[in-house]
């Protein structure tokens, strides 16, 4: 069975499985086959709960979502890769991206509803002023490069360092994903992936070869996206709740402290000394 399907009701992507790393095996989530044993307790309580018709969500869980954002040199091919993936379409010619356009894919992983919003970036220099504003609060930065061009490739370094300068938050997933593989001879491709590779290796991305005129590991790349960030952001989550939860038990413990109760036989004695006094 496929690790992710879509419900023609409800349009969401149904993914019930961990979707697999790129075969070069590189990134910060390389290694790992399946959720995390407290994201899966976490959704095993949302589907629990879930069966009871009283049971009200909060915001924050009802409503889980991530930003990704797409980023790269003018011409590689950003748009066909959301396109592709959003809307299963392709096109040759498309006028060029004016500032950002964005897609939100809605899934339901493990059970939990989840949203993805896809921000598609201009990679001109002129609308630099206005993309970088949009990369506030990226949790997965996905930087494309064209297989058919070296310079595309150099020039990622400079917009994942953008990147890390306006994201604004600590950490963010990286995705290095080369397009037009289907232009390109298998020599050619394995010569720009060495160079890749070393980008990848630098920054811990997860590196993923895709054409998006034939569709190839378009579905794969963007459902690793998908679980990847869903799991990051619930482990985010988990890790602020249990740190309130610690804080707050430390407040209390610290207030209870302070706390002195004085003995009904003191107060007695002492309201007897003052009587006596006057």
């Amino acid at each position: 069975m496929s690790s992710t399907a879509k419900d023609s009701v409800t349009a969401e992507r149904i993914i019930e499985d961990y979707a697999k790393s790129s075969p070069l095996n590189y990134g910060a989530w390389a290694d790992q086959t399946d959720f995390k044993p407290e994201v899966k307790r976490l959704c095993s309580a949302h589907k629990e709960n879930s069966r009871n018709p009283h049971f009200e969500f909060s915001s924050s869980f009802s409503r889980r979502s991530a930003k990704v954002i797409i980023i790269g040199a003018p011409g590689v091919g950003k748009t066909s890769l959301v396109l592709r993936y959003c809307r299963d379409i392709f096109e040759r010619n498309y006028k060029t991206t004016i500032g950002v356009d964005f897609e939100v894919e809605k899934y339901k992983i493990l059970g939990v509803p989840f949203h993805m919003q896809i921000w598609d970036t201009a990679g001109a220099d002129r609308f630099k002023g206005v993309t970088t504003a949009y990369f506030r609060g990226a949790q997965v930065v996905v930087v494309a490069f064209d297989l058919t061009s070296i310079d595309s490739l150099y020039r990622t370094e400079e917009w994942l360092q953008e990147a890390q300068e306006h994201c604004n938050v600590n950490n963010f997933e990286v995705f290095l994903i080369a397009t037009k593989r289907d232009l390109v001879s298998d020599w050619a491709c394995s010569e720009m992936e060495k160079k890749a590779e070393e980008f990848a290796d630098k920054y811990g991305a997860e590196y993923w070869s895709t054409s998006s005129r034939t569709g190839e590991n378009i579905e794969e790349v963007f459902t690793r996206i998908s679980v990847v960030a869903f799991e990051s952001v619930l482990m985010r989550e988990i890790k602020i709740t249990a740190s309130t939860a610690e804080n707050g038990q430390r407040q209390l413990e610290s207030s209870s402290s302070l706390i002195k109760l004085k003995k009904p036989t003191e107060l007695s004695s002492k309201k007897k000394k003052n009587c006596c006094s006057r």
